[in-house]
């Protein structure tokens, strides 16, 4: 039985040991755990079976510990959430001055971190009822809140139709993954998350600015087979936030609806002028989504300041029939238009005043999984499509990362095999595109992706790998 409650134990050890408190976090009878309790020292960093209890002490110190930064860092492995649920939640947090870093991907020895690699796996239930993380409450606030290196796959709490794979929203979870709530912040910032498999959107952080410095940085994310899957907005108040985008990948997402009359077609949504005080969308790749790419609800008059620079936009847009392979890179109606419609990056930079330059239209060559029965079906004619003739074995891909780390070994991938439902990986060139769209809209809608660290989309052509998220950019705590 633990003797001192952390933010008790933290006024006693004294203002110095009070500004940084460490919760280390392992499921029970694994190697890191066993870490996190050799750490343990009862003041400033404590050891965890469970993300819950992490967040429910985390929340204790940050009421009580005045600029203090607490840090939770979890170990790679499988979290089911409270009692099996698949949810966690933070309390209402009034704590202006103090910082919250929750930090997954974890090696057994908590020195290395790379969630790409030695992932934190979200686990949900079937018939989930809530947000997978939240963060509670209409009046919280901190000063900064990182959520980094955690992978949500939300498949298990959805339903698919037997024959086709595809995504039924009636039987799927009605929630999203995160909600930040009215969070008054300073800097808010989500970096290297995986999200997958999303059937009503990820996150739209409804944040209110501490200041007029406040920043909302989403970075080097992986958003893959979401619907509906991120919205640029704001929750009012005295200052507008700036957001930052940058370096994340946006693959194979989907519209609202399978259809173009739908409301929300694009993959990356951004509200009107109040959401922000300017948008800057850097280095992203937006690559096979569905419905377009970015999706401006006011064009560059009415809306906020847009800056899109050094994106790589490739086959976006299917659903609106694209003629190149730039063409979706924004969809929207604009100049009084009754309709969508798609626009290619060249299209910004001549028609529109948003600061938009040097991007880009390069195959990004990424190695998808082929998936199982009729999950590229053509419904119409019952007809499945060719696959590529180029098929790779999970083995001989290279998955090399291309650089040495400090020690001068080489960064490569080397995991367990996973009985995740791939039986083979390709280099499809266009994920089967012409299937999933036809005259009739979308015809697969939102299928099924299994998750497999091996299998998430990183570029093959080495041309595009500058673009999207990277094993290499990893948040470092205290770099911003």
């Amino acid at each position: 039985m633990r003797i001192l409650i952390p933010a008790l134990a933290a006024l006693i050890a004294g203002p110095v040991a009070a500004q940084n408190i460490e919760y280390l976090v392992a499921p029970r009878g694994t190697a890191a755990y066993d870490t996190a309790k050799a750490r343990e020292d009862g003041q400033a960093v404590f050891a965890e079976r469970s993300l819950t209890a992490a967040l429910r002490n985390a929340h204790e110190t940050l009421s009580g510990c005045g600029a203090c930064r607490v840090t939770i860092r979890i170990a790679s492995g499988e979290y089911d959430g409270k009692a099996g649920t698949g949810q966690w939640a933070l309390p209402e947090v009034i704590a202006p001055e103090a910082s919250l870093h929750i930090l997954g991907g974890y090696d057994e020895t908590f020195d290395t971190r790379n969630p790409f690699l030695t992932p934190t796996l979200m686990v949900t239930p079937p018939e989930r009822s809530g947000i997978v993380l939240s963060f509670e409450g209409k009046k919280h606030a901190l000063a900064e809140l990182v959520v980094s290196g955690l992978t949500f796959d939300v498949s298990p709490s959805n339903a698919y139709d037997a024959q086709t794979n595809t995504l039924m929203f009636s039987g799927s979870s009605t929630w999203g993954i995160l909600r930040f709530g009215y969070l008054t912040t300073n800097h808010l910032v989500v970096a290297d998350n995986v999200f997958l498999n999303a059937p009503n959107g990820v996150a739209a952080p409804a944040i209110r600015a501490m200041s007029d410095q406040a920043l909302v940085e989403v970075t080097n994310n992986v958003f893959m087979n979401n619907v509906y899957t991120w919205q640029v907005t704001s929750g009012g108040g005295k200052f507008t936030p700036r957001y930052r985008l940058a370096g994340n990948s946006f693959v194979l997402n989907w519209p609202r609806n399978p259809d173009r009359t739908t409301s929300n077609p694009g993959t990356l949504e951004i509200g009107n002028k109040y959401s922000a005080s300017q948008i800057d969308i850097t280095r992203n790749l937006f690559a096979f989504n569905v419905g377009g790419a970015i999706f401006p609800q006011w064009d560059d008059v009415d809306g906020p300041n847009i800056a899109i620079t050094e994106n790589l936009f490739w086959d976006n847009g299917a659903m609106f029939d694209p003629e190149e392979p730039a063409d979706g890179a924004v969809v929207g109606k604009f100049n009084g238009s009754a309709t969508h419609a798609i626009f290619d990056p060249y299209d910004l930079e001549d028609d529109f005043a948003w600061d938009t330059y040097d991007n880009v239209d390069i195959d990004p060559e990424l190695a998808v999984p082929v998936l199982e029965v009729g999950v590229l079906r053509d419904i119409g004619r019952g007809v499945a499509p060719t696959l590529p003739e180029e098929e790779l074995t999970l083995d001989s891909i290279d998955f090399s990362l291309g650089d040495e780390d400090e020690g001068g070994d080489d960064l490569s991938l080397d995991l367990p095999s996973l009985d995740s439902g791939l039986s083979e990986l390709t280099l499809d060139a266009d994920f089967g595109m012409e299937a999933l769209a036809g005259d009739e809209g979308v015809l697969n809608f939102a299928p099924l992706v299994p998750y497999d660290p091996r299998a998430l989309p990183f570029p093959h052509n080495a041309e595009a790998a500058e673009y999207g998220a990277s094993y290499t950019r990893i948040y470092q705590q205290g770099e911003g």
